[in-house]
């Protein structure tokens, strides 16, 4: 079988890297060939590099806002006719729409779209995947209550959609204490600290300043705390600017940038914490858990199939400092006991729905329902 992976772009996110694993899975355990083609040009060059170390050719359209769209299109059908793959999987509204626009250029191959976020079909954007609805054989989402809007905002047919979550691997992602005592002396955290991460792309969805608003209402009831940020992006400069205008964050909260070590510094963390204003299904959130840490997301998208309430942590909502604070000092205040049943219960859940085998079985079972 041959398979091509198509996304918007490769730029370092969650969608991008669950593309990622999805080609590291197909190289590692199948015999099925695979190419991944981009839509626009990738500013962040590390997952092509490492396409690149696979062997896995990489095209990108290098389509532009304000031209060479004839260009794009040539690209396009020039691989398709080369390539001719059984399979077209696509990944974010970009690569969605321009994969069922020329679907006729291959109409034998199965196409797949995913959705991994509800900024793919907000106002206008419903309306562009409703007329073109007849272009793909299905859309899938990476969580129920994705599908769920999709739905409802008539973007989607319901017998041509359906929920496939994203995966990930619980021999990379798993609890070490060896790995948490390494990384704790190089961060240098103490013990005597709660140890709060978020990690994500710093951009306004994300919301960063509001869990930094809530971290100053628990300091004013428990100062003994640290936040660990990892991630890059363009809210960066005004997180380090509210930082540098509030004095009691000053020394409690690292900016470490963009990592690739999140499953090290997740073991080195005591609680994890997520702020967004909307997701699909956040990959962090399943890398937290599956390190069995106990968490707190806002309540938006499917944030709620990973984190069950009282279980493995809470949920609050959106844009709600308050109820942030009050939530992160609830969990700060349980005993280690009860953080480590909640963390039992979080990689009990991994392995059931998260785990890369599973995810890419149903993904299989997709992919040969054609032939």
């Amino acid at each position: 079988m041959k398979i091509l992976y198509m996304i918007t772009d490769l730029d370092f996110g969650g969608a991008e890297t669950q593309l990622m694993r999805m080609v590291h899975y197909v190289k590692e355990y199948t015999q099925d060939d695979v190419q991944v083609v981009s839509v626009i040009k990738s500013e962040y060059q590390g997952f092509i590099q490492e396409l690149n170390s696979m062997g896995v050719p990489f095209t990108s359209l290098d389509l532009k806002k304000n031209g060479n769209y004839f260009y794009a299109i040539k690209k396009y059908k020039k691989l398709l006719k080369d390539y001719q793959p059984d399979v077209i999987h696509t990944h974010m509204i970009h690569a969605n729409l321009f994969a069922r626009v020329f679907k006729n250029t291959l109409p034998q191959s199965l196409l797949i779209n995913t959705v991994h976020g509800e900024e793919d079909f907000l106002g206008k954007r419903a309306l562009l995947y409703r007329y073109t609805d007849n272009k793909e054989d299905y859309t899938t989402c990476v969580s129920r209550a994705l599908e769920k809007q999709m739905l409802a905002a008539g973007a989607v047919k319901k017998e041509k959609v359906l929920t496939v979550y994203n995966g990930l691997s619980t021999s990379e992602y798993c609890t070490s204490s060896e790995i948490r005592k390494e990384y704790r002396e190089k961060l240098a955290l103490s013990e005597e600290d709660f140890n709060w991460m978020i990690a994500g792309r710093l951009s306004p969805e994300k919301n960063h300043k509001n869990l930094l608003e809530a971290l100053k209402l628990v300091n004013r009831k428990n100062t003994a705390w640290k936040l660990l940020v990892a991630g890059e992006g363009n809210t960066r400069s005004q997180i380090e600017e509210f930082l540098h205008s509030n004095d009691e964050l000053k020394g409690k909260v690292k900016l470490l940038g963009r990592r690739n070590d999140v499953a090290s510094l997740l073991n080195a963390a005591d609680g994890f914490v997520l702020s967004s204003n909307y997701e699909g299904l956040p990959l962090v959130l399943q890398e937290a858990a599956a390190v069995g840490l106990p968490m707190i997301s806002t309540n938006v998208g499917g944030c709620d199939e990973v984190v069950m309430e009282g279980v493995n942590g809470y949920l609050v909502p959106k844009q709600n400092e308050a109820e942030l604070a009050a939530a992160m000092l609830k969990l700060m205040s349980v005993t280690k006991e009860q953080r480590l049943k909640m963390g039992h219960a979080s990689k009990e859940l991994v392995e059931k729905e998260f785990a890369m085998d599973e995810v890419m079985n149903k993904w299989y079972e997709l992919y040969h329902k054609k032939y």
